[in-house]
C-alpha cells in the first residue's frame, strides 16, 4: 500500500483536498463528505489493528487521515466510542498537531454531555486528550509543518490550558 502508484496518488489527492478545505475553496456536498467519510472509515480498519509496532499500512493510513487535517476531524472526534485503545492513541497524535479552540471546547462540551448522561468512561477518553494538549503545550518546529498548515503556538496553548483545559482536567480529577 505504501510504494505503490494509487497510494501515491491518493497522498496527492488527500493533502489537495485537505489544503482546499483550509482555504475555504473546497466546500464538499453531502455526497462528498459521505465519499470522504468511507476512505476515512477504511483507513480507520488499519488503525484500529494495530499492535503498536511499526507497519507501513497503519502509517499510512494514519498520514492520510492527517492529510485531510480538518476534514476528517469529525470523523475522528467520534473515535472515542469506538473504545479502541489504537485508535485513541492515533487520535491523541491528530489533535496534538490539529488542536484549535473550537475543538477544545467541543471536546469539553462532548466530555461534559457524556458525563451528565452517565458514559463516564468515554468522557474521560475525550479527556485525556486535553491531558495531551496540556503535557504537550508546544508543537516543535523540527516538525517542518508546510506554512499552509496552521499550528498552534505555544501562546495559544498556554491560554487554552489556562481557560479550559486546567480547569476540566480538574473537574474530571484528571489533575489536582
Amino acid at each position: 500500500m505504501n510504494n505503490n502508484s494509487t497510494a501515491i496518488n491518493l497522498r496527492k489527492i488527500n493533502q489537495i483536498i485537505g489544503d482546499r478545505y483550509l482555504n475555504n475553496t473546497l466546500i464538499p456536498n453531502t455526497i462528498q463528505i459521505k465519499l470522504i467519510d468511507q476512505v476515512i472509515d477504511q483507513y480507520a480498519k488499519y488503525l484500529k489493528k494495530d499492535n503498536f509496532t511499526y507497519s507501513p499500512n497503519n502509517h499510512e493510513a494514519y498520514m492520510q487521515i492527517f492529510r485531510l487535517w480538518r476534514l476528517a476531524e469529525h470523523k475522528y472526534l467520534e473515535w472515542p466510542y469506538e473504545k479502541n485503545d489504537h485508535l485513541h492513541s492515533y487520535l491523541l497524535d491528530l489533535i496534538n498537531y490539529q488542536a484549535t479552540e473550537s475543538m477544545i471546547l467541543k471536546i469539553i462540551q462532548r466530555a461534559d454531555s457524556l458525563d451528565a448522561h452517565g458514559e463516564h468512561s468515554i468522557a474521560i477518553q475525550y479527556i485525556s486528550i486535553l491531558n495531551r494538549i496540556y503535557q504537550n503545550k508546544n508543537i516543535e518546529d523540527e516538525l517542518n509543518f508546510a506554512p499552509r498548515r496552521p499550528k498552534r503556538s505555544l501562546s495559544d496553548s498556554n491560554r487554552w490550558c489556562k481557560e479550559y483545559i486546567i480547569p476540566a482536567l480538574r473537574r474530571y480529577k484528571y489533575i489536582d
